[in-house]
């Protein structure tokens, strides 16, 4: 366990080399707190003895489709109930914070941001542009003991600075303030795709009981080591299953729809609601084409490297932070 120094807060340390092409994160599971304040916080909290039970925020500006995928693959690993993830505008602040007071564990799969100019307003973004501020963690509204784990699969959310005091100010910092016994964060803003598997591979290693330290240790491992034939194998059926069945849907939907047309007069209040819901149909239709086609784009272009996430920006951004269990 570190505790780094000021601006040291921003190095992977996983990634530091050692000789024999070997990183620091090979030889040792490392896990980092903001400062020996948050730790004693975090040690001196009971421990939680009840088996975990999920929730999951997703692709809340719809724009993220591996993270649809990454949270369907979480949600059936532990039978995540479907009032239990939020999607889209469903994922709202109020909703976010009853969400954390449900459950134990929680991944978070959608954008962030990071102020460096005012740490407090670093944020994670929700439906319809809404927030939750670093500020709003900080404050007594956000308060959840029985929280256990928070997987911010999210863009820079441990990125700040360390001003006016050696305490670096984050959005990991907020959620173990809030209450978490272990948040895993962000360095920088992470490729979808990468942080996509990644995060499968860390919670397949949580479900077989591995403590969160050493999850990230082998699923930096994992990842770094993942052939592109490995990628296709076990990635190109998942999406498949996601998204055939969402596009027969969407198209089966449209053509009864269209079917429909000779039972309305053009231009009455029947033929304007038929013609609306029509209208969303091809929207929604062409809207799970075009995740088809960016994810299988982004996936041919990974293809073309041998491994395609050996580079550390892919791996080395996700840390360990708080208790180890």
């Amino acid at each position: 366990m570190l505790i780094p120094h000021q601006h040291l807060h921003l190095i992977p340390l996983s990634a530091l080399p050692i000789g024999n092409n070997q990183h620091l994160g090979d030889k040792y599971p490392i896990r980092t707190l903001a400062s020996c304040q948050v730790l004693s916080f975090g040690q001196n909290r009971d421990r939680l003895s009840t088996a975990p039970t999920y929730g999951i925020v997703e692709n809340t500006k719809l724009d993220l489709p591996f993270s649809s995928l990454e949270a369907e693959k979480v949600a059936q690993l532990y039978q995540v109930k479907p009032d239990k993830r939020l999607k889209g505008k469903e994922a709202t602040p109020v909703k976010y914070r009853e969400l954390l007071q449900q459950v134990k564990r929680v991944l978070s799969s959608h954008h962030a941001v990071s102020r460096i100019d005012d740490n407090l307003e670093s944020a994670l973004i929700l439906a319809d542009e809404q927030k939750i501020t670093l500020g709003e963690l900080l404050t007594p509204a956000y308060r959840f003991p029985e929280l256990d784990e928070v997987f911010l699969s999210c863009c820079e959310t441990n990125v700040g600075v360390a001003k006016p005091t050696d305490d670096i100010l984050t959005l990991n910092t907020g959620f173990l303030s809030a209450g978490a016994q272990g948040v895993i964060s962000t360095l920088w803003e992470v490729d979808d795709l990468a942080a996509c598997v990644f995060s499968i591979i860390y919670h397949e290693l949580r479900a077989e009981g591995i403590d969160r330290v050493v999850a990230v240790q082998k699923a930096q491992q994992t990842i770094r080591n993942m052939t592109k034939k490995q990628l296709k194998q076990e990635y190109k059926k998942s999406l498949e299953e996601m998204l055939e069945p969402k596009l027969r849907a969407a198209s089966k939907l449209v053509r009864a729809l269209e079917t429909q047309k000779s039972s309305y007069v053009e231009g009455s209040p029947e033929y304007k609601s038929w013609q609306k819901k029509l209208e969303k149909a091809i929207n929604d239709y062409n809207g799970v084409t075009k995740d088809k086609i960016n994810l299988e784009s982004r996936l041919q272009n990974a293809y073309k490297l041998k491994y395609p996430f050996a580079h550390p920006v892919y791996w080395s951004s996700f840390i360990c932070a708080g208790l180890r269990d």
